[in-house]
């Protein structure tokens, strides 16, 4: 691994303290994230800080400065594209895309967010359930965003979360130069 990508992994596990993720600690999401971007050739130590850190803003008291000032701009602006502001779910979701059409790169962030969290759902139909209701407006937002195969296999975990865990080796690595600047 790498400094950034180790310094992003002691941050949030120290912001995310004992806070949890079913019954594990939430590491294991940020980890099932990172490894998700990998699989689909998200290497770079940029992206895998970024999803290590994809929730610090909407379930910690971090800031998006301490992001900015910690791992810069880019990467708080990455977080700061998934994070959910709103008092409800539908507030919060339409927040995300909001900020998913004006920072589209960031799709693949929230796209492996979205994997990892129907993964790890497959045994709760109601969150099933709710992912299932909010991908057309997931489609609509980041599929023309994000690789076909990463695309693909959110689709798989949609229709049967057991299965779809993806195995495959990343046919690309996916360059972080490639992203738009910060605005």
């Amino acid at each position: 691994m790498t400094a950034l990508r180790d310094k992003a992994r002691a941050f949030a596990i120290e912001r995310h303290g004992d806070q949890l993720y079913g019954d594990r600690p939430y590491a294991v999401h940020l980890a099932a994230v990172e490894q998700v971007l990998v699989d689909h050739g998200f290497v770079t130590d940029h992206w895998r800080a970024a999803a290590w850190l994809h929730d610090v803003l909407e379930d910690t008291p971090a800031t998006f400065e301490e992001i900015d000032s910690h791992f810069g701009g880019l990467i708080a602006e990455m977080v700061h594209a998934v994070t959910g502001v709103g008092v409800n779910r539908a507030d919060r979701t339409g927040s995300i895309l909001g900020k998913l059409r004006l920072r589209p790169a960031a799709c693949a962030l929230k796209v492996a967010d979205r994997i990892a969290n129907v993964e790890a759902a497959a045994n709760s139909p109601r969150h099933l359930s709710l992912y299932r209701y909010e991908q057309p407006s997931f489609t609509r937002v980041c599929k023309a965003e994000v690789p076909r195969a990463m695309w693909d296999h959110l689709e798989r975990a949609l229709s049967d979360p057991s299965r779809a865990r993806s195995t495959q080796q990343p046919a690309e690595d996916v360059d972080w130069r490639d992203m738009p600047e910060a605005p």
